[in-house]
């Protein structure tokens, strides 16, 4: 008879980011997809409690850009679990994203713990090099687990105040609060983006509806901003049980404007024309440049303002030319993604014996 196994996921969940909740449950997922008998699935977040650890077949540290050293609590935080995991547990890390290693104590405490584990997977080769670089030379290249999201996002009933007559195309502004992001020392950076959203809004409010996608309680200040100064509605996500009516509003919108990087792989998730916002070398700018024939086209870089400006006109022609991902090239993403199942399936085989 086979054993069931009981898996701990470990992420940044419930702490109020759309695109952290999403990449949880996307590695819930994965080790369902993974796992041949399964007893329980618990996720959580830290500060550790090492109680949740007693009864655990596998502990997985599951997607999203976790590996950073900026703050050393961070470092800690994540690392424990594979320190006080028991000796016979099965460790992994999935679609790992890496936002920069640069002090001794992060070198030394990620590569104590992440060469040893038996799985350790990334979501691009730029995070692999990063990870080379300090003498982890384990790690498989995947993609972003969120790319296995639609295989289990629920349906959402919209509530009435969303249930209207659609008379115009709706653009979906996904963007970020800069303020809290670059701060103080780029005031005149951020005046003149915001500038150029406040423009683009009222010269085509005639034309379009506009629907702000949180992700994070982090952009509620820019939120705050746009709602004084325009007509706008607001999808506001503060928890899990609002990611439904945030695929929801992806799935109803006509166009997406995307900052946050999980609002680029939900729209292309949901087959809707982005226009992807980053910076060279980000993660945003990683995975545009992965598709030569759309993303990589439409993309823009946060820091050239005038391209921005230029990108969004766009929007004032009759005939957008904005495109959606290829099929082709959605599907080549969720393979990538979908990786991460088969070094899961190959790390649990014999775990149920």
């Amino acid at each position: 008879m086979l054993k069931k196994i009981n898996v701990l996921v470990v992420s940044a969940y419930k702490y109020g980011n759309a695109g952290d909740d999403i990449c949880a449950l996307s590695t819930k997922y994965a080790i369902s997809k993974a796992a041949t008998t399964i007893g329980k699935i618990e996720i959580t977040s830290p500060p550790i409690a090492q109680n949740l650890l007693k009864d655990k077949t596998v502990v997985v540290l599951g997607g999203g850009g976790l590996i950073y050293d900026t703050d050393k609590a961070n470092v800690k935080n994540y690392m424990d679990y594979f320190k006080f995991a028991e000796p016979r547990t099965i460790k992994a890390a999935i679609s790992m994203g890496v936002q920069g290693i640069a002090s001794d104590y992060g070198r030394e405490q990620y590569k104590k713990y992440l060469s040893k584990l038996d799985v350790l997977s990334v979501r691009s080769e730029s995070d692999k090099a990063l990870l080379n670089e300090i003498g982890i030379n384990n790690a498989v290249t995947t993609q972003d687990i969120a790319f296995l999201a639609d295989n289990w996002l629920p349906k959402w009933s919209s509530p009435r105040k969303y249930l209207y007559r659609k008379r115009k195309p709706i653009i979906g502004l996904s963007l970020v609060d800069l303020k809290k992001v670059k701060g103080e020392s780029f005031k005149k950076f951020i005046s003149n983006f915001e500038k150029i959203i406040d423009d683009f809004i009222n010269r085509n409010n005639d034309k379009y509806d506009f629907w702000f996608l949180q992700h994070s309680g982090d952009d509620k200040g820019y939120i705050d901003r746009l709602k004084s100064k325009h007509k706008i509605t607001v999808i506001n996500y503060k928890s899990p049980k609002d990611i439904s009516k945030l695929w929801w509003a992806y799935k109803q919108v006509d166009y997406v404007i995307g900052v946050r990087f999980h609002s680029i792989i939900l729209a292309i998730l949901a087959k809707k024309p982005i226009l992807p916002i980053g910076s060279k070398g980000g993660k945003q700018y990683r995975l545009c440049m992965a598709d030569d024939k759309v993303l990589k086209k439409q993309y823009v870089d946060l820091n050239q303002l005038d391209d921005l400006k230029r990108k969004l006109s766009l929007f004032s022609d009759p005939a957008v030319r904005l495109e959606a991902a290829e099929t082709s090239k959605v599907k080549e993403l969720q393979i990538l993604a979908e990786k991460n199942v088969d070094l899961l399936k190959a790390a649990l085989r014999g775990a149920n014996k």
